[in-house]
C-alpha cells in the first residue's frame, strides 16, 4: 500500500497505528528507550482510544478500549501480536537519522527492541535504569554542591552536614539551625541564631537536593525490582543480535555497492564489540584504507546504508518467524535522484516480493516513480491518500489516482469540459515527452532543453507514421492521427484563454480526451506500464515493449 500525503496530514499518526496495535507501543522516536505509562490517549474527547488490526486469515487484534467481541482477540498490555516480537514493524525517518548519531561503542543500543518476549522487555528497563542513574549523577552532584555552599555560609564543616536520607538532615536541621519564626517576636531574639536569610536558602536548597537522591534511588530499585534484576545492570540489547549483524554483513555489502556506485568505496564491513553494546560499521575504500562512513559519505549514501542496515534484519527476522509487514514511513526524502530506480528495484525485488509493505510518501513524483517500479516488478499496489487531518476525526483517507492515464480515465467520467481538456493537454505533452525518449525521435534543441508540445508532437507523430506496419502496428498509428487531428484543443481552449473557444461542445473535449487515452494505453505495456521503446537486437533496430510481457 501506498499512503499518499501533504507533511501534517496524518500519514505517521497511521503508522504509529500499526505499531501501536501490533506491537504496544509507539515511543521509540529517536530510539531514546522510553516506554510511556499510556502509549495512546485521547486528548480531544471524552472516549478512550483504540485500533483494529484484521489479519488475512479473518483474525481481529485489538489494543484499548474496543468492544468486546467473539471474533476479536484483545492484546493485553505486555502481549505482541503473533508473529510481530522480532523487530519494529515502522521503520521512519528520525530511525535513520539518528543511527549515525549514535556512537559506534554503543550503536547496539539502536536495537534495543528487537528480539522480544513481551512489549515491557528488559530492553526497555535497562534504559529506563540507566537513564535513572544519570539523573541520578546530576542530583548527587547538586547536592554536594548545596552541602559546600551551606558549610561555607554557616562556617562549619562540610563532613559535619548529614545527606544520606531526609530524616537524618532533617533531625540535624532542627537542632542545629532551629526554627523560632513561630515563637513570640521577645522569645524568637533571646533564642536567636546564626540563621540568616541566604543560611535558610541554603538549607533549603540542600533538603530539597536530599530529596531529589532519595526519590531517584527509590525509582530505580523499584525499575531493579520490577525486571527482577540483581547487581548488574540488565542487558540492553538482546544477544541474538550480533549474529544476526554478522549474517547480513556481506549482503548489506554488496547491495550499497550496486545501488551507491561508488568507486572510491570497495566494501562496506561490520563487526559487534565483546560487550556485545558496540557496533562498528567501516568504509573500505579502493585503496585499502579503513574510514568511518560518516567521514566518507554523503548525506544520502549514509541514508542509503543505514536503510539496508535496517532492511537487511527485518529480513532475517522474517526467516526466523516475523511476519512478513513492514512500514516505510517517509524515509525515502534524502535519497539522491541517480539511487532512486535503484533503490525501488530492491525493495520491490525478490527480497520482498512476498512482503506486505506500507510506504508513506509526500512527494508525488516520489508516488509516480514507486507506482511505475511496483507494476513493472508485478507487485500489486493500492494506494490512498490522507487528503486532510482533524482534531476530532484524525486522517481522512480516500483512493488516490496517481498515474496520469489513470487520472485521466477518471476525469473523462466526472470532470467537466475546461479542466478535462486542461489535463488532457497536459498529458499528451508527457505522453510526447516519454515516447520521444524511448523511441529515440530526434527533436530540435532549445536553450535549457525547455520543450513544449509544439517541440515534442510534430516529430513524433511524424516518426510514428515513419515506421512500418510490422515495427508500429495500425492500431497505434490510427491512434496517433486522431490525437494529431484534434491536440489543437491544448492551446485553444485547454492552456490558454480565448473568447471564441468558449463555446466548445463537451463533445469535442471528450473526443480530444478519449483520443489521447486510446494512444497512451497502445503505446504503454498493459502489465507494467513500459512505454514503447526502440531498441537493438542482434544489431537489428525493434521497436517493442521492452518487459516482454504478452500483448
Amino acid at each position: 500500500m501506498l499512503i499518499l500525503g501533504d507533511n501534517g496530514a496524518g500519514k505517521s499518526s497511521i503508522c504509529d497505528a500499526f505499531e501501536f496495535c501490533l506491537r504496544g507501543k509507539i515511543s521509540r522516536r529517536g530510539n531514546a528507550g522510553s516506554k510511556t505509562r499510556r502509549e495512546a490517549q485521547n486528548l480531544i474527547s471524552r472516549g478512550a482510544p483504540s485500533v483494529e488490526v484484521e489479519m488475512e486469515d479473518g483474525k481481529i487484534y485489538g489494543r484499548g478500549s474496543g468492544k468486546e467481541e467473539p471474533k476479536k482477540i484483545k492484546l493485553k498490555r505486555e502481549d505482541f501480536a503473533p508473529g510481530f516480537s522480532m523487530c519494529p514493524t515502522v521503520l521512519s525517518r528520525p530511525d535513520i537519522e539518528v543511527f549515525w548519531k549514535i556512537d559506534p561503542s554503543e550503536r547496539m543500543r539502536f536495537f534495543f527492541d528487537y528480539f522480544r518476549d513481551t512489549v515491557r522487555h528488559t530492553g526497555y528497563v535497562a534504559l529506563e535504569i540507566e537513564r535513572a542513574q544519570l539523573e541520578m549523577q546530576k542530583s548527587l552532584t547538586s547536592m554536594l554542591q548545596n552541602q559546600l555552599y551551606l558549610a561555607q555560609l554557616a562556617n562549619i564543616p562540610a563532613s559535619s552536614i548529614p545527606t544520606k536520607g531526609k530524616e537524618d538532615f532533617a533531625r540535624w536541621r532542627e537542632k542545629r539551625f532551629p526554627d523560632r519564626s513561630a515563637l513570640p517576636r521577645a522569645r524568637r531574639k533571646a533564642t536567636s541564631t546564626s540563621l540568616t536569610r541566604g543560611v535558610r536558602r541554603a538549607l533549603n536548597a540542600l533538603e530539597k537536593s536530599i530529596d531529589e537522591v532519595s526519590r531517584g534511588s527509590r525509582h530505580i530499585e523499584s525499575q531493579r525490582r520490577l525486571a527482577g534484576a540483581q547487581g548488574d545492570l540488565l542487558p540492553i540489547v538482546s544477544t541474538e543480535l550480533s549474529g544476526v549483524l554478522t549474517e547480513i554483513a556481506e549482503r548489506v555489502s554488496k547491495d550499497f555497492s550496486e545501488i551507491a556506485k561508488l568507486s572510491h568505496v570497495d566494501s562496506i564491513e561490520m563487526s559487534s564489540s565483546p560487550d556485545a553494546m558496540g557496533l562498528e560499521i567501516d568504509c573500505v575504500l579502493a585503496t585499502g584504507d579503513r574510514v568511518d562512513p560518516v567521514q566518507i559519505l554523503s548525506e544520502s549514501s549514509l541514508d542509503l546504508l543505514a536503510l539496508l542496515v535496517m532492511l537487511g534484519v527485518a529480513d532475517v527476522c522474517s526467516r526466523r518467524g516475523q511476519n512478513k509487514f513492514l512500514v516505510l514511513d517517509d524515509v525515502w526524502q534524502s535519497v539522491d535522484s541517480v539511487h532512486r530506480n535503484s533503490i525501488l528495484d530492491y525493495l520491490f525485488g525478490e527480497r520482498f516480493k512476498k512482503w506486505q509493505l506500507v510506504i508513506t510518501v509526500h512527494d508525488r513524483l516520489w508516488a509516480r516513480l514507486i507506482q511505475e517500479k511496483a507494476r513493472r516488478n508485478g507487485f500489486p499496489l493500492k494506494i490512498v491518500e490522507v487528503t486532510q487531518w482533524s482534531a476530532s476525526l484524525g486522517p481522512m483517507v480516500s483512493d488516490a489516482v496517481i498515474s496520469p492515464l489513470d487520472q485521466l480515465a477518471t476525469l473523462i467520467q466526472t470532470a467537466q469540459p475546461e479542466p478535462l481538456c486542461a489535463y488532457t493537454g497536459r498529458s499528451i505533452e508527457e505522453l510526447s515527452d516519454r515516447l520521444t525518449i524511448a523511441l529515440g525521435v530526434a527533436v530540435s534543441r532549445i536553450p535549457g532543453d525547455r520543450y513544449t508540445l509544439e517541440n515534442l508532437w510534430p516529430p513524433l507523430y511524424s516518426k510514428i507514421n515513419k515506421y512500418r506496419v510490422d515495427q508500429v502496428n495500425q492500431e497505434i498509428k490510427d491512434a496517433a492521427k486522431a490525437v494529431d487531428d484534434i491536440y489543437i484543443l491544448r492551446n485553444t481552449y485547454g492552456a490558454h484563454y480565448s473568447q471564441w473557444a468558449q463555446s466548445m461542445s463537451r463533445a469535442e473535449v471528450l473526443h480530444f480526451a478519449n483520443a489521447v487515452k486510446e494512444l497512451w494505453e497502445r503505446t504503454h505495456c498493459e502489465t507494467c506500464g513500459a512505454p514503447l521503446s526502440r531498441f537493438k537486437v542482434k544489431g537489428q533496430d525493434v521497436v517493442d515493449w521492452p518487459c516482454n510481457h504478452e500483448k
